[in-house]
């Protein structure tokens, strides 16, 4: 019995004189000595995006428009807009182009429908926008962030000596460079009935447009 006694003492004696050394020595297991701290991995919520205030828009635009029967012309004008949201807009916009002639101009040689000042396109319309599957593009290595959007609105269009009502509806892309500037490229049908010939007809006039925007 005083063996096994002996025996455990010695072992015990032992295992407390391993432990003081492996602590003189630096292998204690201490926080600051561990390998893997666990407040290092503790998860980071990340930073918000660095987005302007501002919700006022004003941008102008040049293009081409299309204007029915009477050929392609020059289009420019400027536009102001209010976002309600990240999503919804609304524009107001005001443009205006020269139209060209007509078939039955260049045909009949001499004969004229329309005085060069009532070739004068100007329109005026309040639209509803909706930016649609916003994402970023890669330009140079930058992430700039852009998005579709659909437009559709009412407005008058002055013409051939009169004001007709006019529908028009269309869709473009955005871009952002920065917080405060846009460009975007769009494509829109303005549609109204027309009385030249002295019969009604409803026509299309398509336009083809680019412009630059502020954000204030």
């Amino acid at each position: 019995m005083k063996g096994y006694i002996s025996t455990i003492v010695f072992l015990s004696l032992a295992m407390i004189t391993s432990l003081a050394m492996a602590d003189e020595n630096g292998f204690s297991s201490t926080d600051e000595d561990q390998i893997i701290h666990p407040e290092e991995n503790q998860y980071r919520p990340p930073k918000d995006a660095r987005i302007d205030t501002e919700n006022i828009e004003f941008g102008l635009y040049g293009g081409q428009l299309l204007i029915e029967d009477f050929g392609s012309s020059p289009v420019y004008g400027a536009r102001l807009s209010y976002r309600a949201n990240s999503v919804f807009f609304l524009e107001s916009r005001y443009g205006r182009a020269s139209a060209g002639t007509t078939s039955f101009e260049r045909l009949s040689g001499n004969i004229r429908l329309l005085t060069a000042k009532e070739r004068e396109f100007r329109y005026y319309d309040i639209s509803l926008g909706a930016d649609l599957f916003p994402g970023e593009s890669f330009i140079y290595g930058r992430a700039l962030n852009t998005a579709y959007y659909l437009i559709a609105g009412l407005g008058g269009t002055d013409f051939a000596g009169d004001t007709q009502f006019t529908v028009n509806y269309g869709a473009g892309w955005r871009i952002l460079p920065t917080d405060w500037l846009e460009l975007y490229i769009e494509t829109r049908d303005q549609m109204m009935d027309r009385n030249i010939l002295g019969q009604k007809q409803s026509t299309h006039n398509l336009s083809f447009t680019g412009g630059i925007a502020i954000f204030f």
